[in-house]
């Protein structure tokens, strides 16, 4: 298996992954805006099999997609040391949410555990709530972007403009906000993923309206987030609504460990 640039054909490659879970859309996106943190896995036939992308943002380096071909013990390690040695000398933490065997592949190469998650899932279930217009108007804040910048750099310590906007966006994100938080969602294959939503602490009936917002635009599609254990308010807002957890995540680092409050961080 090479392991090594992208090569010609990559976008064609990877729209055939689209109904497999992978975000196809931000990983090209990532890789036109940040192309030296893209790698690719291929085999002798010039097959892609696999993945790694990161962005670079102000505080961290986010690695957002990881895919490898299933059973292959090797080219998993190789692709994820391979963006590692083309990330030196940053001094930035590298984050990464793992998922199953991810953990253990991060791990080997000196990761270690920031917080738990729960992956959930909504799947298109009947809660009844009241949904006017008065709170429709009162969950689309025209002035989201400054909402946006505020919170980030309150929740994550760092302003994550370039990566929402040039990574992260597509023509299907809906953004959802109030004077106290922004959430974001977008189409993948056939469902919605949720995340990021991000609010200040102990805004919990705001959170609550962003999530009913969510749910009267999007509900009829199968959702998935990913929330933090533990995090009462949060983990009590999901269960009111009906999101199944489905397994548990370890959001990872590398380097120096960040400051997130994941208090105010709803899905990642």
């Amino acid at each position: 298996m090479f392991v090594g640039w992208i090569r010609d054909g990559f976008e064609q490659q990877v729209k055939g992954w689209e109904n497999s879970g992978v975000d196809t859309q931000m990983l090209l996106h990532s890789r036109e805006y940040e192309p030296d943190l893209c790698y690719g896995a291929y085999d002798g036939e010039s097959a892609l099999k696999g993945v790694i992308a990161a962005t670079t943002m102000q505080r961290y380096v986010l690695i957002h997609t990881f895919v490898f071909p299933s059973g292959d013990e090797d080219t998993p390690g190789r692709l994820l040391q391979l963006l590692l040695t083309n990330l030196l000398p940053s001094d930035k933490p590298v984050l990464f949410m793992a998922q199953g065997k991810e953990k253990a592949i991060f791990e080997a190469q000196g990761f270690a555990s920031y917080a738990a998650f729960d992956k959930r899932f909504y799947k298109g279930k009947a809660i009844a709530f009241n949904f006017t217009p008065a709170h429709e108007k009162s969950i689309n804040n025209e002035n989201y972007r400054q909402i946006l910048q505020n919170l980030d750099r309150s929740i994550f310590g760092s302003h994550r403009n370039e990566f929402l906007q040039e990574v992260l966006e597509r023509n299907t994100s809906l953004y959802l906000s109030t004077d106290l938080g922004y959430q974001h969602s977008c189409a993948i294959g056939g469902g919605i993923r949720l995340g990021p939503w991000v609010m200040y602490q102990d805004s919990f009936m705001d959170a609550e309206r962003l999530l009913r917002g969510l749910l009267h635009y999007r509900g009829l599609k199968k959702i998935v987030a990913f929330s933090p254990k533990g995090v009462g308010e949060i983990e009590e807002l999901y269960d009111k609504y009906a999101f199944e957890k489905q397994q548990s995540c370890e959001l990872l680092y590398l380097g120096d460990k960040p400051r997130i409050v994941l208090e105010g961080l709803y899905a990642f």
